[in-house]
């Protein structure tokens, strides 16, 4: 699911998402026209800005190449930082069992 907003039958992409989704830089999506909105979290933080869709995924293709290998890397990228989340977490619960050569003659 892309976060987003849609207005006038396009699709408008948040900052962050632009960025993190097609793998982009602020420099990136500079030239690219943007919306700003009032922040509608707090009023006094920076406004957002949104970009159309089609607009991030062309500078994205420019960029990167195919855009479904880009996407279908991200998805495996997701994939081993899930499996290497789960696995520091199951050998950080494991518990430290003292062996005989563990325990020293006092």
């Amino acid at each position: 699911m892309v976060r987003g907003v849609r207005l006038s039958g396009s699709l408008w992409l948040f900052q962050s998402t632009a960025r993190i989704r097609y793998t982009l830089t602020d420099s990136d999506l500079k030239p690219l026209g943007s919306l700003r909105k009032a922040n509608p979290h707090r009023k006094d933080w920076q406004p957002m800005h949104l970009y159309m869709q089609s607009q991030v995924e062309e500078v994205a293709r420019s960029k990167h190449g195919d855009l479904d290998q880009m996407l279908d890397g991200h998805a495996a990228l997701a994939a081993a930082k899930l499996t290497d989340a789960i696995r520091d977490k199951a050998h950080a619960q494991t518990v430290f069992q003292p062996g005989e050569e563990d325990v020293e003659d006092l």
